[in-house]
């Protein structure tokens, strides 16, 4: 009686093979894995959520090291801060990360729960969009391979490094390209509330904010050939600009200060002459996806197909081009829109020879990318984190575990910088 009422309301039964990969995952994750890509191909929603969670238990086994150890120190101090002390000294602006630590803190919860649950939204805010981008493209709906061709590259381009090691910037990044694309391609007003989560998550985010809400109130297409025309110039002279622009603007001194020190300063360009010419090498294959997605972007993008979303594509390109010759900041707008360029690619998507040789041009730039992401993390996961605990642990003992204080004072430096 209750199945057939169950079934008259609308709802469908759980399938057995849903339930044996739910419980498979919580047992033994790392063996669930293969199998949760194969319901991703099958395009089965629950298992993008199950990646997801994945992603979230393998930044849970990272290691404090770089920003994440200031972030543990913090959670640290907060055990025995109070909250108007909490507002008084971290609640400036974006202060996502300090409440999440300070009630983790409060609730005698580890840090490294925040490290999981950022990824988790993270990873969910981009799989999210990827699956409405599949909603309205007829050719991946029919195409399984296609789809989980498209789906690998959205996932790649994800940076699972910068929503661990850097928490706010990675998922600020992630929230405004959710935000980003619900405004401008879905053309849903609840984007603003993923766009404002995204400022308040990390300040870097607010320029994105900006032009967001300019777009939307003074609507505006930028023509291509005029920005490609432009762009050399903007690039030649992209650091007098922004010093202009940032120096203009009535912002605190503090805020201008730390702008300038990424344009002008040691993180725009300076701290490339501290680094071997590997690192630089590297540095390039990191993003290296960016380029050729840049360049299908610009012939793709016709008068007559135009959309809000594009437009926003083509303000976004010349904020890019801008910070081209200041390598820090170039990746971190980079970083925001590489999913944006991939959403734009598998919207357009269709099985001729044109699109599929483009599609298989991406997927190369795209393993090298990776395989550059992996190995300039090689330390970090080889020497420090416990990722090998994915080969026998169950979820909820992957959950509990933590680097405690001496452990973290033990192996890493108070630069945040750890000795292999």
């Amino acid at each position: 009686m209750a199945i057939s009422a169950t079934l008259k309301a609308g709802h469908h039964p759980i399938s057995k093979t849903k339930v044996l990969v739910v419980a498979l995952f919580i047992i033994y994750p790392l063996g669930a894995l293969p199998f949760i890509l194969i319901e991703i191909y099958n395009q089965k929603k629950y298992a993008f959520t199950l990646l997801a969670l994945f992603m979230g238990l393998c930044s849970i086994l990272m290691a404090p090291s770089g920003d994440l150890y200031r972030h543990t120190m913090n959670y640290i101090a907060f055990k025995g801060m109070d909250f108007p002390e909490l507002i008084g000294t971290y609640i400036k602006f974006d202060f996502t990360l300090y409440t999440v630590s300070f009630l983790l803190a409060k609730l005698s919860l580890h840090f490294e729960l925040a490290r999981g649950l950022f990824a988790f939204v993270g990873f969910q805010c981009i799989f999210w969009a990827f699956r409405d981008v599949v909603k309205h493209n007829p050719t991946l709906q029919a195409s399984r391979k296609w789809c989980f061709i498209g789906f690998l590259v959205a996932f790649c381009v994800t940076d699972f490094f910068i929503l661990t090691l850097g928490m706010r910037h990675g998922l600020a990044t992630y929230l405004m390209v959710l935000g980003i694309y619900k405004l401008f391609r879905c053309r849903q007003a609840n984007g603003w509330c993923f766009v404002i989560l995204s400022g308040l998550t990390h300040f870097a985010l607010v320029p994105f904010a900006a032009l967001a809400v300019v777009m939307r109130v003074f609507p505006f297409r930028l023509n291509k050939w005029f920005v490609i025309a432009i762009s050399g110039f903007i690039i030649i002279f992209s650091t007098t600009i922004l010093e202009s622009v940032i120096n203009a603007l009535a912002l605190p001194e503090m805020v201008k200060q730390h702008a300038l020190y990424y344009v002008s300063g040691y993180w725009g360009n300076e701290f490339l002459e501290d680094r071997s010419q590997l690192y630089r090498i590297y540095r390039v294959l990191y993003q290296l996806v960016i380029y050729p997605l840049i360049v299908v972007f610009f012939i793709n993008y016709k008068a007559k197909t135009y959309t809000p979303f594009k437009g926003f594509l083509m303000a976004g390109s010349l904020l890019l081009f801008l910070t081209f010759p200041l390598s820090e900041v170039f990746a971190r707008v980079a970083a925001l829109m590489l999913p944006l360029y991939v959403f734009d690619l598998l919207l357009g998507f269709t099985l001729t020879k044109p699109a599929i040789r483009w599609m298989r041009i991406i997927v190369f730039f795209t393993c090298i990318s990776i395989c550059s992401q992996v190995y300039s993390f090689r330390r970090h996961l080889i020497h420090l984190s416990r990722i090998h605990a994915l080969a026998y642990s169950p979820a909820p003992c992957i959950l509990w575990q933590t680097f405690d204080e001496r452990w973290i004072h033990k192996h890493i430096n108070p630069d945040g910088s750890f000795d292999s």
